[in-house]
């Protein structure tokens, strides 16, 4: 079940108003997208009732979004104190300052893709920093080195490898 996303031009906004966390921003957002917010606001007048009708106040509130830019409704939505926030495209997140500013995208050099961006380590510990050092391994990579860790002879190995079960 889709939870308060709407389609905007290309993108989408989450606004979290459907719930009773949200219960005094909905007169607030009915009023900031100016279309049957009287009606609207009679209709969803409390949070069961937004609940119940989910399906048709997503659909009503989406017919108002998606005449207008995600950056439209973000700044409209912000004047008028109703939680909102956008949905990020993956390129969009990857290049959010805030995410390269805790290294949470990093720069590697993959020996078949050649150079990747991957996600970096999400806990920042001060004592035993965390860091993505190198790419994932290419398929069968590492093999040999896990199985001599588990105890394989080099002879056991080349069978593994010889009937196909690596």
């Amino acid at each position: 079940m889709r939870k308060n996303r709407f389609n905007t031009p290309k993108c989408f906004v989450s606004i979290s108003t459907l719930t009773a966390s949200g219960a005094g921003s909905f007169s607030v957002l009915m009023e900031a997208r100016t279309r049957n917010a009287a009606e609207n606001l009679a209709r969803f007048a409390g949070t069961r009732d937004r609940m119940r009708q989910r399906d048709a106040l997503i659909a009503d509130i989406e017919k108002t979004t998606v005449a207008q830019t995600r950056a439209h409704w973000l700044a409209r939505l912000d004047a008028a104190g109703v939680p909102a926030g956008p949905i990020n495209t993956y390129p969009e997140a990857l290049a959010d300052p805030h995410a390269l500013a805790r290294e949470m995208v990093v720069d590697l050099v993959h020996p078949g893709a050649g150079a990747i961006k991957a996600l970096g380590v999400p806990v920042k510990l001060s004592d035993t920093p965390g860091a993505v050092e190198r790419p994932a391994p290419l398929l069968g990579q590492d093999n040999a080195a896990v199985l001599t860790e588990l105890g394989y002879s080099e002879a056991e190995q080349r069978t593994l490898k010889d009937t196909g079960v690596i």
